[in-house]
C-alpha cells in the first residue's frame, strides 16, 4: 500500500490495523512500513457480532507527512517456515523494495513518472519469473531493456540473502 499527501503543509499521519481479538499482529501478518515513523501499540475493540465487543489490540504507524511524502506498506501472510524480510534498496530515479520470503525474491519498483506506476517482479534461484504491473492497462510488454530495469535485473544478485 501506498499512502501518500500532497499539502503545502505538514500534517499528522497514521496508518492503523485493528486485529481480532483471538489472534494479534504476531499471528496474522507481518507488517512492514517504510517511511519516517514509529510504531504505536494501544488497547481497543473489534466486534464479532452486533452488539457485542471484545478486547483486542491496535497497531498503528505514526508520522508527520510533508508535501510528497508518503508511506509504503507491505501486509504480508504468517506462513510455518517463512521469513519475510523487506529491504529498501537506494535509487535516485524511483523507490524499489527487495521483498524476501521462502525461495523468492520480489523488486517492487514504484516510479510515478513512468508508464508503470507500480512493477513487481519475481525472482526464484536469480532467475526471472515473472513481471506484474496493475497500471498496465495495454497489451504492451514491460521493456526490460529499459536501462533502470536492465541495472535492477543483473543487479539482482546483489540482493539475494544466502
Amino acid at each position: 500500500m501506498r499512502d501518500v499527501i500532497n499539502s503545502l503543509s505538514e500534517h499528522h499521519a497514521e496508518v492503523r490495523f485493528h486485529f481480532n481479538s483471538a489472534c494479534g499482529r504476531s499471528t496474522a501478518l507481518d507488517i512492514k512500513c517504510f517511511g519516517e515513523g514509529r510504531w504505536v501499540e494501544e488497547d481497543s475493540w473489534v466486534s464479532h457480532c452486533y452488539g457485542q465487543k471484545a478486547h483486542s489490540k491496535t497497531w498503528f504507524f505514526v508520522t508527520a507527512l510533508r508535501n510528497g511524502q508518503d508511506i509504503f506498506t507491505f501486509l504480508l501472510p504468517q506462513q510455518d517456515g517463512i521469513e519475510w524480510n523487506v529491504e529498501e534498496i537506494t535509487e535516485q530515479r524511483g523507490r524499489v523494495f527487495a521483498v524476501h520470503g521462502g525461495k523468492t525474491l520480489d523488486l517492487v519498483i514504484i516510479r510515478p513518472e513512468q508508464r508503470f506506476e507500480w512493477l513487481w517482479l519475481r525472482f526464484m534461484n536469480e532467475e526471472l519469473q515473472e513481471v506484474v504491473s496493475p497500471q498496465n492497462e495495454t497489451d504492451q510488454e514491460i521493456d526490460l531493456s529499459d536501462p533502470f530495469l536492465s541495472a535492477l535485473i543483473s543487479g539482482v544478485k546483489n540482493y539475494v540473502r544466502h
